[in-house]
C-alpha cells in the first residue's frame, strides 16, 4: 500500500487494511475524523481531520538528491 493510494481511494485502502488485519468492516472507519472519543496525544488536532493529501508529492523536490543515495521512486 502506498500513501498516495490511501489519499486517493481511502475506502478501498481502509477496507483492504481491515481485511488484512482480519477486522470487521465498520462504517466508522470511513468517518474516523468525526469521532467524539477523547484523544490525549500531542497530535489531537490532526485526529479530527481527514487524511492529508497535500504533501503526497512533496518528496519530488528531493528526488535528485535521493537518487544520489540510491533511493528510487
Amino acid at each position: 500500500m502506498k500513501y498516495q493510494d490511501l489519499v486517493e481511494r481511502p475506502k478501498d485502502m481502509i477496507g483492504w487494511l481491515l481485511s488484512q488485519l482480519q477486522l470487521p468492516n465498520d462504517e466508522r472507519c470511513w468517518s474516523f475524523h468525526k469521532s467524539q472519543r477523547p484523544v490525549n496525544t500531542r497530535s489531537f488536532h490532526q485526529v479530527r481531520q481527514k487524511i492529508y493529501g497535500g504533501g503526497d508529492l512533496a518528496w519530488q523536490q528531493y528526488e535528485k538528491k535521493l537518487s544520489e543515495y540510491g533511493v528510487i521512486y
